[in-house]
């Protein structure tokens, strides 16, 4: 499995691999819409495939999408609201009590999204020829995080 980033210009790539029965594994996702771009390019590279006569039963295609940036990037933003004297004491505990949560939250959005690919009619016909379906996968780097001690990698 060879990886290609889920960027703009990353996405006709994934596409050419998998049109040629290479497995992909999806990667530098972090947003749902990344995501659901990078699901349709996996769709479009087996239709182009399947298209041409050849076997789709094979293809194997991870996509990687990334959580903890996204805390990361959301929390100092809190963090920085909240050092700036909030005076509302209600505002100020909602801020607190999003803190480590966005991400779960991004990743539970995403996942109805691929319900909604795996159940949409282009998929089930590919499924109807063998086609895997493609593996979203939740990643983190929280290792390098505490490593970092504070998050420069966003």
């Amino acid at each position: 499995m060879i990886k290609i980033p889920g960027t703009e210009a990353g996405l006709p790539a994934v596409e050419q691999v998998i049109s040629e029965g290479i497995n992909v594994n999806i990667t530098l996702l972090f947003s749902v819409e990344s995501y659901v771009n990078t699901a349709l390019a996996y769709i479009r590279g087996l239709g182009k495939r399947a298209g041409l006569g050849k076997n789709i039963r094979n293809i194997s295609s991870l996509a990687s999408f990334f959580l903890s940036r996204i805390d990361c990037k959301i929390d100092g933003k809190i963090d920085k609201k909240l050092s700036q004297d909030v005076s509302d004491i209600n505002v100020e505990a909602k801020l607190k009590s999003l803190k480590g949560k966005v991400a779960i939250a991004n990743a539970k959005i995403a996942y109805q999204e691929y319900k909604k690919i795996i159940n949409d009619e282009p998929w089930q016909a590919l499924v109807a020829k063998g086609s895997k379906v493609q593996r979203l996968l939740w990643a983190s780097n929280q290792q390098k995080r505490s490593q970092l001690q504070r998050c420069h990698v966003f």
